[in-house]
């Protein structure tokens, strides 16, 4: 008993002593003014309590209604089960949906990809409490672990290194005391999406995202949208699209699988394309071109520079439908506004080097090699001509050409004045005096290089073997008394033979050059005529095509494009 009560007593006097040493220690302590080398003013302080053994600061008077809220809750919870009190019950998912952005149109691969924000709501009765027990608390946010999630998916996922499942993101999860549970989370979507070419550029497309769940059928698990369509009033513009908006819409669908249904809920991203880009980058340069084109039928045939303008023209056109077909996607179903529009473009080009081929192949026709068809006559020089008053002047013009034939009369040097024969007699007279003067001419010509020599020696048939005198030794002879007037009139037979031969090769001469060139002429002349007819058509198509784009158009603005895809 004695050692116990001395035992008490070194116990008791060393605590005194730890406690008068601590004493000491914190009296001894003083805190050290702080200055700036500016200035040397004392700043405020405090005396800071002593810290606890382990080191760290903890405050005096701490909330824990927070944290018995969480071991409540919680106490016994298995997220895992589906939050239901009975197993034929299903737990209903409010899905809601906010368009942010849309970040890229793969209109060759058929995908968009979008910024969204996503909410889901749904109803837990296990995790339920009164707030008045836990100091008011109406709300805490969990874990996504901590609780039980619906497994859903987006079906038209696109992006290969996600499964566009909704129950991986990281952001937690809000439990109010009421038993709901919200859960809002931004995402991004690559999602598939098949793109209508029928009105490009002008075009409207309708995307969905299809969300549902994966494993839970109807019967477990059903789906209802939060509202009739997405939220857009956060959106931020795109510089190459509209979005119209953003429709929801409640489906149930049966799958092979099984026989229950499976809901889910589908919202359809309405975007408009904006024009602008393509119209000054690839509508008004073909359209530039093709009005170009037009001046190759402007051109003369003899300056060469026509297939050229427009095989060159024609090579631009392919280049820009080369670049097309990059922007969409191969497929066979639909042709668009633009690929009809290129192929209208190709077409009249093609019109135009087909009339310049045509045209430069009758313009320098070879008269020897080519004759002219009697066709060709009929249809182009008669019918075709008549039409764009190009006739010959001694046709007869239709009423319609009357001033066109009076401006023909006035130009002497228009492709057809040489086809055109003179019937005035002042005309006839210059153009027998003109005969008359080659022949003279011809006949002296061949009087200098012979003589006339008249042979009194002749046979019995009459004829003369000696060559025929000059013009003054047949006068000598003649004035001679002894003169044969047979041997006389022989040399005159012989003489107009020599001349005639003489005027008949030079008629000859002159038919076939009179025809060489009205031949040539009349090629030049129907060269003339199909190149103002192709013109024409070149324009006609140009029309009709602009006629049938222009209704197309309009149909894309008018026909409600809207509907489900």
């Amino acid at each position: 008993m004695d050692r116990l009560h001395s035992f008490a007593l070194v116990f008791l006097g060393l605590l005194f002593s730890g406690i008068v040493c601590v004493a000491i220690t914190t009296s001894s302590v003083r805190p050290t003014p702080t200055s700036t080398p500016s200035t040397n003013r004392p700043t405020n302080t405090t005396i800071q309590p002593p810290l606890p053994g382990n080191g760290i600061l903890r405050p005096g008077n701490v909330d824990h209604d927070e944290k018995r809220l969480t071991r409540d809750l919680f106490a016994g919870y298995d997220p895992g089960l589906r939050p239901v009190y009975r197993k034929q019950n299903n737990v209903t998912v409010i899905l809601g949906m906010s368009a942010h952005q849309i970040i890229d149109v793969d209109e060759k691969n058929q995908i968009i990809k979008t910024s969204l924000w996503i909410r889901q709501k749904w109803y837990n009765p296990f995790l339920r409490w009164n707030a008045s027990y836990y100091g008011g608390i109406g709300s805490i946010n969990v874990k996504p672990e901590q609780v039980w999630k619906p497994d859903l998916v987006l079906y038209n996922n696109a992006d290969p290194s996600t499964d566009g499942s909704l129950e991986n993101f990281k952001t937690r999860i809000i439990v109010s005391s009421d038993g709901w549970q919200m859960w809002l989370a931004p995402v991004i979507f690559s999602s598939s999406c098949k793109i209508r070419i029928q009105y490009f550029p002008f075009d409207q497309q309708l995307c969905k995202l299809k969300f549902g769940s994966w494993t839970f059928d109807g019967f477990q698990l059903d789906m209802k949208p939060e509202a009739f369509s997405a939220a857009i009033d956060k959106f931020q513009d795109n510089g190459e699209w509209d979005l119209v908006g953003v429709p929801s819409k409640r489906n149930e669908e049966y799958y092979a699988c099984c026989k229950a249904p499976y809901p889910d809920i589908t919202f359809t991203i309405h975007i408009k394309r904006r024009v602008l880009f393509f119209l000054f980058n690839l509508i008004i340069p073909c359209l530039v071109i093709v009005l170009l084109t037009s001046l190759s039928f402007y051109l003369p045939p003899d300056s060469g520079e026509r297939i050229s303008v427009v095989i060159t023209n024609l090579l631009a056109m392919t280049v820009f439908m080369l670049i097309v077909a990059e922007l969409l996607p191969p497929t066979s179903d639909e042709v668009s506004i633009i690929s009809v529009f290129y192929s209208c473009c190709i077409f009249e080009v093609g019109i135009a080097l087909l009339g310049t081929c045509v045209v430069l192949k009758y313009h320098f026709c070879s008269t020897y090699v080519h004759k002219m068809p009697k066709w060709v006559r009929i249809v182009v020089l008669q019918g075709l001509g008549r039409f764009f008053c190009k006739l010959p002047k001694d046709s007869n013009y239709p009423p319609f050409c009357n001033s066109f034939a009076k401006e023909n009369d006035k130009n002497s040097n228009t492709m057809t004045d040489s086809l055109l024969p003179r019937t005035d007699s002042q005309s006839q007279r210059n153009s027998i005096k003109d005969r008359r003067f080659v022949a003279l001419k011809t006949l002296s010509n061949s009087d200098k290089e012979s003589h006339v020599s008249l042979n009194t020696k002749h046979e019995d048939d009459g004829r003369s073997h000696g060559a025929p005198y000059s013009t003054h030794k047949l006068d000598d002879f003649m004035s001679e008394p002894s003169c044969d007037r047979s041997v006389i009139a022989h040399a005159i037979l012989g003489k107009q033979e020599i001349m005639s031969r003489n005027l008949e090769k030079l008629a000859n001469s002159v038919k076939d050059s009179d025809d060489e060139a009205r031949a040539k002429e009349e090629w030049q002349l129907a060269a003339s005529i199909l190149d103002n007819f192709f013109c024409w058509v070149f324009l006609l198509s140009i029309l009709l095509s602009s006629m049938v784009l222009y209704i197309r158009i309009r149909e894309a603005y008018t026909v409600d494009q809207s509907g489900d895809s």
